[in-house]
């Protein structure tokens, strides 16, 4: 006999813990329960198979469930076997029962204070009593005020983040003289997955504030919902189905403000902004022209792209259905990139007669460093601020530069200024490039140079029309040097025809001559 009850109890158990087709969601899972052995009546006539016994928790004045289960008949009894889940000793325990016949749900009288771990009732001959027959209530109001006017509303309503469903209430009140006045209820439908409802508020002047409360018929608690709207008599707010006026009740969620990555400031190079939202299931629209984006901006999917000598104001929401939209966020991007190079005016080349030299930068507000002396310019070389005259051969190099921009290429030019004593083999014993043959030169030109007093380091440095540095030599000494360069580089690398500086410097003094390789 024993075995059999447990068999039996075995059976019940099995059944109750496929869930049925009922109002209600999954229980809460917990790390603790309890165990409840129930005979159930509906009535005062025993439940029937298929009905369904559920238990609930009132955490923070919302109703959890904590299990439910089948109800099975075996014999005379309408059992039921059902684990509660909890995880504390003394919580509140209330029942409902699904009459799966009736498609009703009724309350049931009877509560129990959880205890973890704990057993109530035993098969067959002390099972727990539960006893339900009230019907849930439908409409917790009466009748609305009627007046000679009316505004109508057409609204999507959304419960502690979820949508509403079939049979909920949603009911406008207005407070008259401290009292409030029901003006207009109505039963919310799902439409095409929409819970919706068509709303008519009495109303006979305007600027009303009507406020919204909504009845939900599952947990049969009344909720209060924002926002709250003001009256306009013959006003009709809200379109269906892409423009409904929506209302939030019960616990009301707020979608997480967008962030941006990287933020807003100024960049030297291009820049992929990403966007993203903390709320899952959020999603993102964003402006690029300053406005206030809405449902219907651009959606986002991929970091936005934002190129160079470019300023952008993004800005952006995000939206969750159900859900308060996020604030604003916004972020404001400077993307200044690289100076363009200066350029010479006139260009590089040989001249007769001295010349002016200008150097400018397409860029506004561009500041110009310069060098004359074949080193590359740098934030601390000469400022540019003028014309330079130049009346000899002169390699001038210049960068361009600019608050929160990449500098600029250094640009190049080269200059040589005719002279009569160029080739003048009887030149005076002073210090400097004596002579240069011959010049132009294919295979090799000798370099005569001349160090007047004592003995001194110096430093022979050959430039091409890039001003990069080909070839160098040094030495120690005074007097009259010759140097014979085969016009091949350091290496040994046969250089290509064209102009090049010859540059002699001794100690802090510089010469330079222009040499020609056919």
């Amino acid at each position: 006999m024993k075995l059999k009850i447990i068999l039996l109890l075995l059976l019940i158990f099995c059944l109750g813990a496929v869930y049925a087709v009922d109002p209600w969601g999954e229980p809460e899972i917990l790390s603790g329960s309890m165990t409840v052995m129930a005979e159930v009546f509906i009535n005062d006539s025993p439940a029937e198979n298929n009905d369904v016994l559920a238990a609930f928790v009132n955490v923070n004045g919302t109703l959890q469930l904590r299990g439910k289960a089948f109800i099975q008949v075996f014999g005379a009894i309408s059992g039921c076997l059902i684990q509660i889940y909890t995880e504390t000793n003394g919580e509140i325990i209330t029942f409902k029962i699904w009459d799966e016949s009736a498609q009703t749900v009724f309350n049931a009288a009877q509560t129990l204070s959880s205890e973890v771990n704990g057993i109530v009732g035993s098969y067959p001959d002390n099972l727990y009593q539960i006893t339900a027959g009230q019907t849930l209530v439908t409409d917790p109001w009466g009748e609305p005020v009627i007046l000679t006017g009316s505004m109508t509303i057409m609204a999507k309503i959304g419960i502690s983040g979820f949508s509403a469903t079939g049979n909920d209430i949603l009911s406008a009140f207005v407070t008259v003289d401290g009292v409030e006045q029901l003006r207009g209820k109505g039963t919310i439908s799902l439409v095409n997955g929409i819970p919706g409802c068509l709303l008519q508020v009495y109303t006979e002047v305007n600027g009303e504030i009507i406020s919204f409360k909504v009845w939900d018929y599952s947990e049969q608690q009344i909720l209060l919902a924002i926002p709250t709207v003001t009256s306009e008599v013959n006003a009709i707010i809200g379109t269906w189905p892409n423009d409904l006026f929506r209302i939030y009740a019960g616990s009301v969620q707020t979608t997480a403000t967008p962030a941006f990555l990287p933020v807003g400031g100024t960049y030297q190079t291009a820049q992929d902004v990403i966007i993203t939202c903390a709320t899952p299931g959020a999603h993102i629209r964003y402006t690029l022209n300053g406005t206030d984006p809405t449902e219907a901006s651009s959606f986002y999917f991929y970091p936005l792209h934002l190129n160079l000598n470019s300023t952008t104001e993004i800005r952006a929401k995000a939206f969750k259905e159900y859900w308060l939209h996020s604030n604003i966020t916004s972020g404001t991007y400077i993307i200044t990139g690289t100076v363009p190079a200066p350029v010479f005016n006139p260009p590089q080349g040989y001249y007769l007669n001295p010349i002016d030299v200008n150097i400018s930068c397409s860029l506004a507000e561009a500041v110009i460093r310069y060098t004359r002396d074949g080193t590359e310019p740098d934030e601390h070389s000469m400022l540019y601020d003028g014309p330079m005259h130049i009346t000899q051969e002169t390699l001038l190099k210049a960068k361009a530069y600019k608050y929160n921009w990449l500098p600029s290429l250094t640009t190049s030019a080269y200059y040589v200024i005719s002279t009569a004593t160029e080739d003048d083999l009887n030149s005076p014993l002073v210090t400097g490039i004596q002579n240069v043959y011959p010049n132009p030169f294919t295979r090799s030109t000798t370099i005569e140079l001349t160090i007047k007093e004592n003995p001194q380091n110096y430093k022979l440095s050959i430039y091409n029309i890039k001003g990069e540095m080909v070839y160098q030599a040094s030495g120690y000494a005074n007097g009259n040097i010759s140097v014979n360069w085969d016009g091949k580089d350091n290496k040994g690398n046969k250089l290509s025809a064209g102009v090049y500086l010859l540059s002699f410097q001794v100690d802090s003094s510089m010469y330079t001559r222009k040499l020609i390789l056919k």
